[in-house]
Formats: C-alpha cells, sequence, structure tokens
C-alpha cells in the first residue's frame, strides 16, 4: 500500500555550532544537574488531513556530555498533544570533564500510528534519573513525517 505525505517539519534549536537556543527562550549550552526537571529539547507541528490509517515518524538527534567518570541514564520521550507515545532510554558514559570536548551525539526515533485528523504538536524531552550533570550542546535536530496510508 502506498504511503502519502500529509506534513513535514523539522526543528533546529542547534546547528552545533555555538550557541542555539531551545523552546522557553533557554540558551545553549545548557548545564544542569537537576534530575527532577524534564528538558523540552524541541517541537513541531503537524497537520494531518486525514485520520486513520496514518503514521507519523520521529526522528531526534541530540549532542550532549556527562562530565563524570560514571555512567548516567538518560530518557528521549517523544510527546503528542501532552501524551507521552515513545519514551527510550539511553546509558551516557562519563567524559571525565569537559575541557576533553568528547562529545555524544544521540539519535532515536520513535512512530505513532492511527493519529487523528488535524493539528498535533509533537515535542521531544530529556530527563535523567540519579546523580550528575549533563551538558546540552547542539546539534539539536528534531523531526517529524506524516504519511496517510491509502
Amino acid at each position: 500500500m502506498p504511503a502519502i505525505l500529509l506534513d513535514y517539519k523539522v526543528s533546529q534549536p542547534s546547528n552545533g555550532m555555538p550557541g542555539g537556543v531551545l523552546p522557553g527562550d533557554i540558551p545553549l549550552p545548557l548545564l544542569t544537574s537537576d534530575p527532577d526537571v524534564e528538558i523540552l529539547l524541541a517541537d513541531i507541528g503537524l497537520f494531518l488531513s486525514s485520520g486513520a490509517p496514518n503514521r507519523v515518524e520521529l526522528s531526534m538527534t541530540l549532542g550532549l556530555a556527562h562530565p563524570s567518570n560514571d555512567v548516567l541514564a538518560i530518557r528521549i520521550a517523544f510527546i503528542r498533544d501532552g501524551d507521552v507515545i515513545w519514551v527510550g532510554t539511553h546509558d551516557l558514559e562519563g567524559v571525565g570533564d569537559f575541557e576533553t570536548e568528547e562529545l555524544h551525539l544521540i539519535t532515536t526515533e520513535g512512530a505513532d500510528f492511527d493519529v487523528s485528523e488535524g493539528f498535533h504538536v509533537y515535542e521531544c524531552r530529556l530527563s535523567y534519573a540519579g546523580t550528575g550533570v549533563i551538558e546540552i550542546t547542539g546539534p539539536i535536530t528534531f523531526s517529524g513525517a506524516a504519511y496517510a496510508m491509502t
């Protein structure tokens, strides 16, 4: 069955060069040590001109560092209209210190199926458990493509 592209959007708060701004006017690089906070990395709006059957494919690329010698588990969540639709975890190895300039580049993908017709806001959020420091540096790229399945 062929797929018909309904909409495609990209949000790129940072291309990895110095600077960049997260939603909420939060400048990059962002250094955080609060594991109780979810960080909105990027958001996009997609318009689906037809209902089920359809699918939305989501992709996120994120550059960050963890200046420690331990491993920190991070969680990346894709959210549609306030509801979590996909969660992935990643063990982030420590780099020792920020001076090494050894950054992690993480790419993750997820999908949403049979979404109702209309406009939907997709978000990508980062959180982690435990103690530690994360520096979000970029690049940050979040994209979504909506397809009707005919």
